[in-house]
């Protein structure tokens, strides 16, 4: 008898996003049509989006799903691959999951064969309990399901983010991929600089940015501590700078930059995002 699949149920709704489909529905409505976004076909191989609450980085993400929208490659039958930082330290230094994910319009199924492959490299393990009480892919989500209700994913976090464990990671995917002819994207969930003035948030993120435009992966890692900006999910970037260079990636483009100020009208402790795309 076949196993039941696992189910990864919502753990942030009403809390980072409305649980509420239909009010869910209309916000990232509104959200994707004010984004500010280049209208004609992109070929982006990797996005960066943030993760905070809708109400405060929304606007951001939007502009990363507007682009993903408009995307060439991202047809029916693509595999997002999403990997989110580890805020909780549970569970293993990369940790793959292998349940299908709920969100107010419905289920996201997991392609639980390009999930197992990854999981043949040794350092990466199926493992759901680093993703029990983790946001950084859940809140992505509903954005996903709005604009490709039909795709699959993959949902991968990572608590070890250092320049090897990012290589290893994207190999698995790159390799994982083409073995088993999947079309892939990848979403790399990480906020910015985390509390402190704006105009010191934007001077540590620029910074570093310059790496991004630049596709250049490891020195974006390094830089990332020799500037002192708490990003968040800098391993994700850096997996999918790496992902998008192996893939022909020739340039990070910032599409959109903000932070929670604002929101909150608090402009001397902010959390800054950016919504980035490699073409």
């Amino acid at each position: 008898m076949k196993s039941r699949q696992l189910l990864r149920e919502m753990g942030f709704a009403g809390t980072f996003y409305v649980t509420s489909a239909a009010v869910l529905r209309k916000s990232i409505s509104e959200m994707l049509n004010s984004a500010n976004v280049f209208e004609g076909p992109n070929d982006g191989l990797a996005y960066v989006s943030p993760h905070a609450g809708h109400k405060y980085s929304g606007k951001i993400a939007a502009a990363t799903y507007k682009s993903i929208s408009l995307n060439k490659h991202a047809e029916k039958g693509t595999t997002f691959v999403i990997i989110g930082p580890n805020h909780t330290g549970l569970g293993s230094a990369v940790s793959v999951s292998m349940a299908n994910w709920r969100t107010p319009f419905g289920d996201i199924t997991n392609d639980i064969e390009l999930s197992e492959e990854i999981c043949r490299y040794s350092g990466i393990e199926p493992d759901e309990i680093a993703h029990v009480d983790e946001h950084s892919i859940e809140v992505q989500l509903p954005f996903l399901k709005y604009i490709a209700p039909d795709s699959k994913a993959c949902f991968i976090c990572m608590m070890d983010q250092d320049i090897e464990t990012c290589k290893l990671l994207e190999r698995a995917i790159s390799e994982s991929a083409k073995k088993l002819d999947r079309k892939t994207i990848i979403i790399a969930s990480s906020d910015m600089d985390h509390y402190e003035p704006e105009k010191v948030a934007m001077r540590k993120d620029f910074e570093v940015f310059r790496y991004l435009t630049k596709m250049e992966p490891e020195e974006f890692n390094l830089s990332v501590e020799k500037a002192q900006d708490s990003i968040c999910g800098y391993g994700p970037i850096t997996t999918a700078m790496m992902f998008s260079k192996r893939n022909g990636g020739k340039k990070g483009e910032i599409i959109c930059y903000g932070n929670s100020g604002a929101e909150t009208g608090d402009h001397k402790s902010v959390v800054s995002y950016a919504s980035i795309v490699f073409h």
